[in-house]
């Protein structure tokens, strides 16, 4: 049987779940930028931003 995700991150040390909270964040802002960089270059642009490009 498997465990669950928030089972699996109660036996993790304090330092492995500070890493992970912290990729987290960083995943989390990274997504962020990249969404707010598309539009605005939608904005100035008036069409959307290619993945080439971004």
């Amino acid at each position: 049987m498997h465990l669950t995700v928030k089972q699996q991150v109660k036996h993790l040390s304090k330092e492995d779940y500070k890493t992970i909270k912290e990729l987290c964040h960083i995943a989390k802002n990274l997504a962020n930028e990249a969404i707010y960089n598309v539009r605005q270059y939608y904005f100035s642009e008036g069409e959307f931003l290619k993945y080439e490009i971004g």
